[in-house]
């Protein structure tokens, strides 16, 4: 997992594949533009999900990962908290839907490392990393993001 912020993105990028600085890209010539919904950049290997709806208390996180796609998470408005896990490689998921969405949940597990996102954070998650986006900083309240979905061939790892 790594996280950031647009402003610290010029000093992370050549470390990092160059397929996120495309997603970057897109983001800096659409994002005021950008409509909730499904946005293809290259056909199903590399699209944007614009997500907007409540965050939801930390009672009711779940956790996931996916086996094919990086997740670019780039909150556009409000406040979230991402929950993830770095330790968890031996959980047996809850709710297995990989072979079909390139989703599974998973089971609760404390401790997980959290971090907080304002508009123009970002938090990467790669294949197999446990995270819980979605919820709540202080109370229930609305929010928009950007998750960025690549294949991870893509990225050449």
């Amino acid at each position: 997992m790594i996280s950031g912020t647009l402003s610290e993105w010029k000093n992370l990028k050549s470390y990092l594949p160059e397929v996120f600085s495309r997603a970057f890209a897109y983001l800096a010539a659409h994002g005021g533009d950008l409509e909730t919904g499904r946005h293809e950049i290259e056909g199903s290997a590399f699209y944007v999900n614009v997500e907007e709806g409540m965050t939801r208390p930390a009672s009711d996180r779940k956790f996931e990962a996916h086996a094919r796609y990086i997740d670019i998470q780039l909150l556009l408005e409000g406040d979230e908290r991402q929950d993830f896990i770095t330790h968890a490689n031996h959980l047996t998921p809850t709710d297995d839907r990989l072979e079909r969405d390139d989703i599974a949940f998973y089971p609760d597990l404390d401790p997980a490392e959290t971090v907080t996102m304002k508009p123009g954070d970002f938090a990467i998650y790669f294949p197999g990393e446990r995270h819980a986006p979605n919820l709540a900083v202080t109370g229930p309240a609305m929010h928009k993001k950007a998750v960025f979905k690549i294949r991870a061939d893509l990225a050449e790892l």
